[in-house]
């Protein structure tokens, strides 16, 4: 891969908050910067409909009471499927070749 380097400016503060996550984190700011960049691109190629979903899911998560009520009915749903084979797999007889 070939690389570039760049040079931005950015507040001081938020400089500060990178540095110290980072370091937790155990990254380079390289590699900040480049998942930065890359999330960045991937959120561009959002359709409108899509941000305003996004952006509304952000404002407005789930409540503990919401999640707790989906995991039940996931959990009901999925107990209604037949029971999955645990079982060693099938083993199908090979055909005998011609001579």
């Amino acid at each position: 891969m070939t690389v570039a380097k760049i040079a931005v400016t950015v507040p001081r503060e938020t400089l500060l908050a990178v540095e110290k996550r980072r370091r937790v984190l155990g990254v380079t700011r390289s590699a900040v910067v480049t998942a930065a960049l890359e999330a960045w691109l991937a959120d561009e190629t959002m359709t409108a409909e899509e941000r305003r979903y996004l952006l509304s899911y952000l404002r407005t998560p789930e409540t503990v009471a919401e999640l707790r009520d989906i995991h039940a009915v996931a959990k009901a749903v999925a107990a209604t499927w037949e029971p999955w084979d645990t079982g060693a797999a099938v083993k199908r007889p090979r055909k005998q070749r011609a001579r």
